[in-house]
């Protein structure tokens, strides 16, 4: 029976909706867009020099934060070097008399 609306066939699959991200073809690759900047491209440089800016500046901060952990390791090391000395050195009581 029909609607009114001329339309008798059958629902349109989910497919062809276009539920596709957009810049995926049917196989899942992204489409090259041409978008290529030649090296010299001053909007490049751009891009470039503030990607180097932002890692630059990332790794002074992992640097720090590696300097840091250092020194705390080391203080770590230092004081438990020094419990475990005095642990071996600390008198041994036993029937209540302190041993050497």
């Amino acid at each position: 029976m029909s609607d009114g609306s001329g339309d008798d066939g059958p629902p349109p699959d989910e497919d062809d909706y276009g539920d596709e991200e957009e810049g995926e073809d049917e196989e899942g690759e992204e489409e090259d867009d041409d978008f290529d900047l030649a090296p010299n491209h001053p909007l490049l440089a751009r891009a470039q020099n503030a990607l180097k800016k932002q890692l630059n500046e990332q790794r002074a901060r992992v640097e720090e934060a590696l300097k840091d952990r250092s020194e705390d390791l080391r203080v770590t090391n230092a004081n438990l070097w020094f419990y475990l000395t005095h642990i071996q050195e600390a008198p041994t009581i036993s029937d209540g008399v302190a041993h050497r």
